[in-house]
């Protein structure tokens, strides 16, 4: 019968048999094949620091002749706080009763609490990383930054005006485009 039913042994050993022959015929094409043509990445990895390291030379041979460097690179991501203090200066002014204070930093001012690291970090985490909202706040936490579940949450779905504002634009010009 055509449709992979066996009925007898001698049939099914027969399809077994036929089956590892397609197996190693589909190694050999694999040899066969191209190796896959990779892009170097070591020019594309930006270096932050170097470090020297000496040979310890007890214990080598007496004839050593410096040959060249070798040149290792090791990735790694640090991920630290970046707390900052902004000491404002505060003018008051009793003919107007009213307080003047010196003004924030740009990046920061009138975006609350948290600065552009945070607000950029909780869309990445949350889209690419698919972490729920409680896992960013334990990771936030783990790393010493004090954030309010209620906050992520308030930025996940509002906080970024400008992307909820190109969504709308792109929908919009799908339901009416210019002709």
């Amino acid at each position: 019968m055509n449709d992979g039913y066996i009925s007898s042994e001698a049939e099914r050993k027969e399809a077994e048999a036929n089956a590892n022959k397609d197996n190693s015929k589909a190694g050999e094409n694999s040899a066969e094949k191209k190796k896959r043509q990779r892009e170097p990445k070591l020019p594309k990895i930006k270096i932050d620091r170097e470090v020297f390291c000496p040979l310890d030379k007890a214990g080598l041979p007496d004839d050593l002749v410096f040959k060249d460097y070798e040149d290792v690179v090791i990735q790694d991501l640090i991920v630290i706080t970046n707390n900052v203090k902004s000491r404002r200066e505060a003018y008051y002014s009793a003919s107007t009763n009213k307080s003047f204070p010196g003004e924030l930093p740009t990046e920061v001012r009138g975006k609350g609490e948290y600065g552009p690291g945070i607000r950029a970090l909780i869309p990445i985490l949350k889209a690419e990383g698919t972490m729920s909202e409680k896992r960013i706040l334990g990771f936030f936490q783990n790393v010493g930054i004090e954030v309010l579940a209620t906050y992520i949450s308030q930025q996940w779905t509002g906080g970024y005006d400008l992307f909820h504002q190109e969504k709308s634009d792109l929908y919009r010009k799908r339901l009416c485009p210019k002709q």
